[in-house]
């Protein structure tokens, strides 16, 4: 059966161009069943039993299959439908894997009817042609044992082949994403391991067939639980892979936080020695030249200059002291320098447009907000204006920080080229990851809005007090 059948993605309706698609192999399938069937009616009554009984097993089988990458899953009904390739006509067979192709998704909606119908069809016509396959290269015997392998090797080959054919063009659409890639995400992460699986679970169609001949029903009734360990173990394996990908996910997080961290200390540093420069030197040079003019009425023996150039000196003391002691109180209010988080977000913004092309359209709202808040409202900011900066082709970034309804509310939008939130590799990309991580641990909400071509919003919502 289908290794690889497309599953849900959303409850949207799907683009015309899968819609139209799904029709075709609807209608290829039909062509290849409905007018034998009509012409053989009397065929249709008498395997009517074999068709249905090998549908309910195939049915209940596929209610275990087990999801590898968006729209794509795989089935352990797979040695099932093979059997029937094998003991019926493949118009029959065809069928059977209509008709016995499941996906719990139909019964919560989650399928497009077009769709559901292109599932069973492809399945269809894949079971099809490897009936075909193996009714050609069948041995004179039947099923003659190791022999029959042979045929059966090929019937598995035919049905990869067709079913990959047919599910790869409707795949790389919906998750937008090309041919190659779809191939590959097939059989990742280790290919060798999932290619021995799909053959080995194929390989099993023999047995089924035999179980049929031994005892109809019951025979492949007995089969039910076998399938269902492998669906359960394979479905393990499954999440023993996402554990470990996740886990690897973590472990980059981790790095890439703490490069984050040092990004942001040395943006702090840079506020800082912006500050010193700014308040601090002027009134500390001022300080230094009146030392100098004092030394100078000293040594010129201008004792009288002194009740004049004295209080300069003092008044500039008195200046750089009072600079130092404002610099240090407002880092003791905010961890992200003099004035907190909008004069930090101004300075980000300065420090975009030297180095990039966009420009930001800054409206900042000043008000209280703990030390917490602000550091998370920033990072956030920092995520988001980076990327717009480097990746959007944006020439005009807007950032919005405003307190409304007792919340702090960031807003950074582009117009640049957008992008699919869901085709992100979280293994190479975390910048989403963190930014929603940071958001939910304080309680609040982040709101990633983009289309390929219509440009980013990121919205954040976070009490200013935490």
């Amino acid at each position: 059966m289908a290794t690889t059948a497309v599953g849900t993605t959303d409850r949207y309706r799907d683009p015309i161009s899968v819609e139209v698609y799904s029709l075709l192999v609807l209608s290829v399938f039909l062509a290849l069943t409905v007018p034998i069937a009509t012409l053989h009616w009397s065929a249709v009554v008498g395997s009517l039993e074999a068709i249905l009984a090998f549908a309910l097993v195939a049915a209940l089988a596929d209610a275990m299959r087990v999801k590898l990458w968006n729209a794509m899953s795989f089935s352990v009904s797979l040695p099932v439908t093979l059997a029937a390739a094998m003991m019926l006509l493949p118009w029959q067979a065809g069928l059977v894997a209509f008709l016995g192709s499941f996906d719990l998704g139909e019964l919560r909606r989650e399928v497009p009817f077009p769709r559901a119908l292109f599932n069973r069809a492809e399945v269809g016509i894949a079971v099809f042609a490897a009936s075909s396959a193996f009714h050609i290269m069948a041995p004179p015997g039947g099923f003659d044992w190791p022999a029959v392998l042979v045929a059966a090797g090929a019937m598995l080959l035919v049905d990869f082949t067709v079913n990959t054919a047919l599910v790869v063009y409707p795949v790389a659409i919906l998750n937008h994403a090309s041919a190659s890639d779809v191939l590959r995400r097939m059989f990742s992460p280790k290919p060798l391991q999932s290619v021995a699986t799909y053959v080995g679970l194929g390989l099993c169609a023999p047995l089924v067939a035999e179980a049929w001949k031994s005892g109809a029903v019951f025979g492949l009734a007995t089969f039910l639980l076998p399938l269902g360990i492998a669906g359960l173990v394979y479905r393990q394996a499954q999440s023993l892979r996402e554990a470990a990908e996740h886990m690897d996910i973590t472990n980059r997080a981790l790095v890439t936080t703490l490069e984050r961290i040092a990004d942001e200390r040395r943006d702090e540093r840079l506020a800082i020695s912006g500050e010193l420069h700014d308040e601090v030197l002027p009134s500390l040079f001022k300080v230094h030249l009146m030392g100098q003019v004092l030394r100078q009425d000293l040594s010129t023996g201008k004792l009288l200059q002194l009740d004049d150039d004295l209080p300069e000196l003092l008044e500039a003391t008195d200046c750089a002291q009072t600079a130092v002691r404002d610099l240090v109180r407002d880092l003791r209010r905010s961890p992200l320098g003099r004035d907190g988080l909008v004069s930090t977000i101004r300075l980000l913004a300065r420090n975009l447009e030297a180095t990039s092309a966009a420009r930001f359209d800054l409206r900042l709202e000043e008000s209280e907000a703990s030390q917490l808040s602000q550091l998370i409202a920033y990072q956030v900011a920092r995520e988001a204006m980076t990327n717009a900066a480097k990746y959007s082709r944006s020439s005009s970034i807007s950032v919005r920080l405003q307190f409304e309804d007792g919340l702090m509310r960031l807003v950074v939008a582009d117009d640049g080229v957008g992008f699919d939130p869901r085709l992100v590799d979280r293994q190479l990309h975390f910048g989403l990851q963190l930014m929603h991580e940071r958001v939910e641990a304080a309680g609040g909400r982040l709101v990633v809005d983009s289309l390929q071509g219509r440009g980013t919003r990121i919205a954040m919502t976070i009490p200013p007090r935490l």
